[in-house]
């Protein structure tokens, strides 16, 4: 699938690694605390103390578990050496994982002058007409991260309309109109208009 079909905001998500969440309205409050992965994650315990620990400790459970066959506390005591080792171990494993698959650090983000350049160059592209994302890439000839970036903070200041395109299924990009004629009745949304009843 194109770029041009996914919205410039999924693709600015997509592109800055898997550890941005995209957040929605709806999206259910986060309970204090949180849980045990992300508390193994902070934790200060290093995965080799983990590991070797969570090992040590099952290791000392088996070993007790071949010794201990008769008392019932010492089942119940072997068995959660066990339990207690494997799990430690296991956490060891998640926080290797997890710190592993952190995202790469992000690029210094542009300079306002530099944006305000680059939002002036599509600017003059978008004056010409409707344009998908590799439209614009081809005719400005930048990486996709840079146009990206433009594109994401031209459309939060409504410089940029994102549209889809639905004869062909595509998001184009246009200048908006309401840009430079703020508070003209051209430039009013439908909301607006029922508000001042136009």
């Amino acid at each position: 699938m194109g770029m041009a079909r996914i919205p410039v905001a999924e693709l600015w998500v997509q592109t800055q690694g898997p550890g941005l969440v995209r957040v929605t309205a709806n999206a259910p409050a986060r309970q204090e605390g949180g849980d045990l992965r992300e508390w193994v994650r902070e934790s200060r315990v290093s995965t080799g103390t983990l590991m070797t620990a969570g090992l040590v400790l099952a290791v000392v459970g088996g070993l007790g578990a071949l010794i201990v066959t008769s008392s019932v506390l010492g089942i119940i005591a072997v068995t959660s050496m066990l339990t207690a080792g494997l799990g430690l171990v296991f956490l060891g494993a998640l926080k290797r994982k997890d710190r592993s698959a952190q995202p790469k650090a992000l690029p210094p983000a542009a300079s306002t002058t530099v944006l305000a350049e680059r939002a002036r160059r599509i600017q003059s592209v978008l004056d010409t007409g409707d344009h998908t994302f590799e439209q614009l890439l081809g005719k400005l000839r930048w990486t996709e991260s840079a146009l990206l970036e433009a594109l994401v903070v031209m459309k939060d200041s409504g410089q940029v309309v994102e549209d889809l395109d639905l004869d062909s299924g595509e998001w184009v990009y246009r200048a908006s109109f309401a840009f430079g004629t703020l508070g003209a009745a051209g430039a009013l949304s439908l909301a607006e208009r029922q508000a001042r009843g136009l």
